[in-house]
């Protein structure tokens, strides 16, 4: 009976730990391995030319006229524009502007929610559809010093309006001046 006990707090502690942080560590090892395996696919040249897009984007470098091939070159990289991953295909210089041909990397993009949805699931967050659900259950975090602290009231503007008058220790420093102001200054012809 107390094998079967240690198999089963064996069981449901491996569970736990998966719940913990393990998920983490799958996913990035999923992305990881299809992050290789996508370049890889792109270095062979075995894409769909017609998914590419085009970014195209001013810049100013100097000596610019020694880059105005207008053959494109491999380049690795991304970007992430409205929630889906893009993968760089080729670039190019021309003129003032570089080009990035870029292809949607969806496989990227749906891990990515997968993991975000796997995680609002076991920890029990609720889902942002959209519509508001009233579910009934407490919020995620909630201030537990609430109850302990008293509220700050508002700020009393008008005492910070009071002019102050500073003194100045350093004043035997500055050399002052007791004579009578001789007028306004004349005027230009």
């Amino acid at each position: 009976m107390t094998a079967l006990k240690r198999t089963a707090a064996i069981f449901f502690l491996c569970i736990f730990c998966l719940n913990l942080l393990g998920y983490r560590y799958i996913f990035d090892y999923l992305e990881k391995k299809h992050d290789q395996q996508f370049e890889a696919d792109l270095d062979d040249d075995q894409y769909d030319e017609s998914s590419l897009i085009s970014i195209k984007a001013a810049l100013s470098i100097p000596y610019s006229y020694l880059s105005k091939s207008g053959k494109f070159e491999r380049w690795k990289g991304e970007i992430e524009i409205g929630g889906i991953k893009y993968k760089y295909v080729k670039r190019r210089f021309y003129s003032d502007s570089i080009e990035l041909l870029c292809i949607p990397n969806i496989t990227a993009t749906k891990l990515k929610e997968a993991r975000q949805h796997f995680f609002r699931i076991s920890n029990d967050l609720p889902s942002n559809t959209g519509k508001k659900q009233d579910t009934g259950q407490v919020p995620v975090f909630k201030n537990l010093l609430s109850e302990y602290c008293e509220p700050v009231s508002d700020w009393n503007l008008a005492i910070a309006s009071l002019k102050h008058d500073y003194q100045s220790s350093y004043g035997w420093f500055i050399p002052t001046y007791t004579g009578d102001s001789p007028g306004q200054p004349p005027d230009r012809a």
